[in-house]
């Protein structure tokens, strides 16, 4: 389980975009987009199953189903928070 966010997260960071804004300084748009990150709404994630048919090991499927979910519900948050704020890509 670990190695799949740390994948995703990996993943995320190699396309992260990079926001532009006029007269913005390098501190500024660090807090900005950690103000933006922070607020995202935590999207409730579907309860993993209890009982599991014998010998069928963890659903990494659906494990990564919801992650990619999550990831995508969060990067659009932050994209319309930076935009908000008046930056680019």
């Amino acid at each position: 389980m670990r190695r799949l966010w740390f994948l995703a997260l990996l993943g995320a960071c190699a396309q992260a975009p990079q926001w532009s804004k006029e007269g913005a300084t390098a501190e500024m748009l660090a807090a900005d987009l950690k103000a933006c990150r922070q607020s995202a709404p935590l999207a409730p994630a579907a309860p993993m199953p209890r009982v599991k048919p014998a010998g069928s090991g963890m659903d990494f499927k659906a494990t990564a189903e919801r992650a990619e979910g999550q990831f995508a519900a969060d990067e659009q948050h932050e994209a319309a928070c930076m935009k908000a704020k008046g930056y680019s890509r």
